[in-house]
């Protein structure tokens, strides 16, 4: 078994060189909010049972699979992949699309027909309350969404580094030597 774990593949050789070996202080104060929304998450899901969980990781696989392999597809489409998805953008739009309508109705229950009526007010909340329910679904969310583009653009200066090498390699490798 040790001789299996001491020969490694010169293509697991160059992966391993590529990994970071540390974690800098951003990539801590990212791992915290992510621990934290995580568990908020699992705290407020556990309150409606196995089904409320069930539907969270469904919503979960939906939100992060389908856009992470169209991604993946069209910046690495040299990889071989031992799968194929057929429409695989067709079903990511679709579902995208369906998300949206989702999140709206989590926020804004019954927008574009009756509004926050008895048929779509969450219980135990009064039409007169509508806004009230409106700010406290919508403002987590905007703060969500700022707190993503605010780590999204301290990053860029680890983006451009990362990409740096990568961009210098393709040159030279275009470039005939003398």
């Amino acid at each position: 078994m040790a001789e299996l774990m001491d020969t490694m593949t010169v293509a697991a050789v160059a992966e391993r060189q590529k990994l970071q070996r540390h974690f800098g202080r951003f990539d801590i104060l990212f791992f915290l909010i992510c621990t934290i929304v995580g568990v908020d998450t699992i705290a407020t899901v556990a309150g409606g049972g196995g089904e409320a969980f069930t539907w969270l990781l469904i919503y979960a696989i939906v939100l992060l699979i389908y856009p992470a392999l169209w991604k993946l597809r069209v910046s690495h489409p040299e990889v071989n992949r031992p799968f194929r998805m057929p429409l695989y953008r067709t079903l990511t739009v679709m579902l995208m699309v369906l998300v949206a309508a989702a999140s709206v109705q989590l926020i804004a229950p019954g927008a574009g027909y009756h509004w926050f009526s008895s048929d779509f007010a969450a219980s135990g909340w009064t039409y007169g309350e509508r806004f009230t329910y409106l700010w406290t679904e919508l403002i987590p969310v905007l703060v969500f969404i700022a707190v993503g583009v605010l780590f999204w653009w301290l990053g860029r200066k680890t983006r451009a580094e990362v990409a740096a090498p990568t961009v210098r390699s393709q040159r030279g490798a275009a470039e005939p030597q003398p």
